[in-house]
């Protein structure tokens, strides 16, 4: 048996999605809350970039993220689009180093 689901676009165009039953459909969780329950070793990181970058900047850059690594020196970011990818690269950068202690930092768009 397939399930149905309503979901919203970022568009906001409803769309049905049909999936079969051993898909477990999870709404989106933000980063800090993900972050703080899965990779609590980060959350004083990720704290300390919400305060270079303020609150407006960390909501819609940020607390959107699809996921963060870190290992050692280097950082993976997956973004959820794009044009997020080359905000975070043009504006973010060196916070989102000074903030984690890495050097390297590579962000990846799943789109």
């Amino acid at each position: 048996m397939e399930r149905k689901t309503l979901v919203t676009t970022e568009q906001g165009k409803e769309v049905e999605i049909e999936y079969p039953e051993v898909l477990k459909v999870v709404e989106f969780t933000p980063l800090l809350d993900r972050i703080e329950e899965e990779q609590p070793e980060l959350l004083s990181c990720l704290i300390n970039l919400y305060e270079k970058i303020g609150v407006d900047n960390f909501a819609d850059y940020i607390n959107n993220l699809i996921s963060i690594k870190k290992h050692e020196e280097e950082m993976l970011i997956i973004t959820r689009f794009s044009w997020q990818k080359s905000i975070i690269e043009r504006e973010f950068l060196k916070s989102i180093q000074e903030s984690f202690a890495v050097t390297k930092v590579r962000i990846i768009s799943q789109n």
